[in-house]
């Protein structure tokens, strides 16, 4: 059995399908449980990726895209702690397959997302 327990694997590949690992897997269920609900119901869906905490260990090829060498030295900048570049970003942008179901279906308009 390969852990990443001390990151000692980190940089292999899991045996599980991309469709199978833990993010797709549960965007999937999500988006399952979003269609067998009527548009017009209040509910709640909690939703908890653990990723991309412990373990870092996924499918390929994303296990070696990236490396220790990839990554750019923080830049402690006063402008960046007020925001910063990637964050904002982020915060600018819709990505992922449920934030485009979610548009796609029209239940965006009624939806309240609470990232913790």
């Amino acid at each position: 059995m390969v852990t990443c327990w001390l990151m000692s694997n980190a940089g292999e590949p899991t045996n599980v399908a991309e469709e199978d690992s833990e993010t797709p897997w549960l965007t999937t269920q999500a988006i399952e449980f979003f269609k067998n609900r009527d548009p017009n119901e209040r509910f709640l869906c909690p939703l908890s990726y653990i990723k991309p905490h412990w373990s870092y260990f996924v499918p390929a090829p994303y296990n070696d895209m990236y490396g220790p060498n990839s990554i750019q030295p923080v830049i402690c900048a006063d402008e960046e702690r007020i925001m910063h570049p990637v964050y904002a970003w982020f915060m600018a942008n819709k990505i992922g397959r449920l934030m485009d179901y979610l548009e796609n279906s029209g239940r965006m308009q009624n939806t309240m997302i609470i990232l913790a």
